[in-house]
């Protein structure tokens, strides 16, 4: 999943937002109500960086709701979350990346090293992306899956770009944990496509 700076900086106020108000350095943000056009696994991401960031620490905070008076039945609220703020976020940037290099399975952006499995399909993914020397190219599917998968298709379904969708984005999500939250978005994918983010390339070592 891309998350991008703009959704950082989006949350970031927002939690300092309802921060301020609360004066208590713990809060209560509710995604359905707070972010109602956003996916909610997108801000949960984000949530993810804030929190390898060590700027807050947040939890699952379960509501329930009686939506009717006359049943005791009570529906469980999902997307809400309990927040403790630690630090200050309304200006929040990602730190400056220097220098990207891979060798070996292994991918640093300056001195935080990603070591990637070699077997799977994340490494065979990587692999294409850094084997070709052509860091800037953006590659259709059907260019890049026979490799990922290991083998041939008669033809791409669904099922098989659902699965390149999420090699892609586990790839992405294992790179920002390790990176601690420093780069969010090292791909740039969908089901049709992906390519090393534009703003990376002129980073990478040969």
């Amino acid at each position: 999943m891309n998350i991008n700076i703009e959704i950082l900086e989006i949350l970031s106020r927002k939690i300092s937002e309802i921060n301020d108000k609360s004066n208590s350095g713990s809060i209560i943000l509710d995604v359905n109500k707070e972010f109602p056009k956003t996916d909610p696994d997108i801000i949960r991401t984000a949530l993810n960086i804030l929190s390898s960031r060590g700027l807050i620490q947040y939890q699952e905070h379960f509501v329930t709701i009686n939506t009717d008076t006359k049943s005791e039945d009570f529906v469980e609220i999902p997307n809400v979350f309990k927040i403790n703020v630690f630090s200050e976020l309304k200006t929040i940037s990602e730190s400056r990346i220097n220098k990207i290099s891979y060798k070996g399975n292994t991918l640093c952006f300056d001195s935080d090293c990603v070591k990637i499995s070699p077997k799977g399909r994340r490494s065979a993914l990587i692999k294409f992306l850094f084997g070709k020397k052509n860091y800037k190219k953006y590659w259709n599917v059907d260019e890049i899956l026979e490799v990922v998968e290991g083998s041939k298709f008669a033809e791409l379904s669904n099922t098989l770009k659902g699965r390149f969708y999420e090699t892609c984005d586990s790839l992405n999500k294992h790179i920002l944990t390790k990176t601690k939250g420093k780069v969010t978005d090292f791909l740039d994918f969908s089901h049709n496509h992906c390519q090393i983010n534009p703003k990376y390339t002129q980073l990478i070592s040969s």
